[in-house]
């Protein structure tokens, strides 16, 4: 088979969807030697040097945004998907993967008839979550307003692609997205594949940390500061926490405004650290060295920061959402997310106990080694063969 790979998510980093992206191409390159893969995207000009060995292995097709957009991730992704069409239909693929998770459901390689099996990546659907849609209207500002149009935006073009004549195939990475997808927009279940995220065991492991970034104890927390991520509440567990406790808070995250407020407001400054743009090495570090690894997020496609903090050996509290609950079982400890009380009392019993952590650690361990970017691979290539032969 020919297999395109649009991966131009890997150009911005390896957050989210480029995380996904770079490991899902490189597994593939790694584990299949009978079909050729073109590596599809915009530009490279923000990948490590030390990933882009992917494009000595796939066929790299690079599609270049008008030269004043360079770096504009939302206009130039806007912009390039147009050009798709015109390059793909003259490439003679058998199947085209869009990875690019909400800009895929804007129809990017919609033709009068696709030449080839489309399939499609849908990380999330939180804007299709009721409990996640009634907290819209109690935030303020231009966050909210993004927020709310990016699901009514992700929805029309979802419901657009299901109405046309394209022949296409949705793999999502939990059932959570699955079945919100298959309730929302009646789409057969035999139409959606659930295939894990995983993990890079050779990376995310224990280790002796030889110098340590933080000197105190310490909390970790990574991901966004996006509304459905619910920092406030995580910073209000600390602040209670806090007065028990001698640790930090740690973040690895570009803090927003609404966040430094807060911090201000429970004289929280100085026992918060900030941590943004930081280096893999340096992530892992965190993970190894933090009591306790905390992701009490309302919504979550995934848990794949917490599965990294697990396979390094570090305690995992999240929310009882289902997603988290597939990736993190029983090897951590689950809260309610809308109770601040709830999170402070679990991440202190946590806290109290070396020999709960202990506990926790080991379950971790052996949980997180269910899950690898190989058996993602895998699945993936099987739905490749599927679809070409459908």
């Amino acid at each position: 088979m020919k297999i395109g790979l649009i991966i131009d998510t890997i150009d911005f980093g390896y957050t989210g969807a480029g995380n996904y992206a770079y490991n899902l191409a490189k597994n593939l390159l790694e584990i299949d030697s009978e079909n050729q893969y073109f590596l599809i995207h915009n530009e490279k000009s923000r990948m490590p040097e030390e990933s882009k060995d992917i494009f000595n292995r796939g066929t790299e097709l690079t599609i270049k945004p008008p030269f004043f957009l360079k770096n504009k991730r939302l206009i130039e992704s806007l912009i390039t998907k147009r050009k798709y069409p015109d390059v793909l239909k003259n490439m003679d693929l058998d199947v085209v993967h869009e990875t690019r998770g909400d800009d895929s459901l804007a129809p990017p390689v919609k033709l009068t008839k696709c030449p080839f099996k489309l399939v499609i990546t849908v990380y999330d659907a939180f804007y299709l979550s009721q409990k996640v849609r009634s907290l819209i209207p109690t935030q303020q500002g231009i966050k909210s307003l993004k927020v709310y149009m990016y699901g009514r935006i992700v929805s029309h073009h979802l419901k657009e692609l299901l109405s046309s004549d394209e022949e296409f195939y949705l793999t999502t990475i939990s059932n959570q997205t699955k079945d919100s997808l298959v309730d929302y927009f009646n789409i057969p279940p035999d139409q959606v594949k659930v295939i894990y995220e995983g993990v890079d065991h050779n990376v995310f492991r224990m280790k002796e940390i030889e110098r340590p970034l933080i000197q105190a104890p310490f909390i970790l927390y990574v991901g966004s500061t996006a509304l459905r991520k619910n920092v406030h509440t995580l910073v209000k567990a600390f602040c209670r926490v806090r007065k028990e406790f001698s640790h930090k808070l740690v973040m690895v995250s570009n803090v927003d405004k609404s966040i430094d407020k807060l911090l201000r407001q429970l004289n929280l400054a100085k026992d918060v650290i900030i941590k943004s743009n930081i280096t893999t090495i340096s992530l892992v570090d965190l993970y190894n060295l933090a009591d306790l690894f905390v992701l009490p997020s309302f919504y979550e496609g995934s848990g794949t920061t917490a599965l990294e903090a697990m396979a390094c050996g570090c305690p995992v509290v999240t929310s009882e959402i289902p997603s988290l609950t597939e990736a993190v079982g029983d090897a951590g400890m689950k809260i309610d997310p809308y109770r601040t009380d709830d999170l402070a009392q679990v991440m202190m019993r946590v806290l109290s106990s070396q020999e709960l952590r202990e506990e926790m650690r080991r379950k971790s361990l052996k949980r997180a080694k269910m899950f690898s970017w190989e058996k993602t691979a895998k699945e993936t290539l099987d739905v490749y063969k599927k679809v070409s032969e459908s």
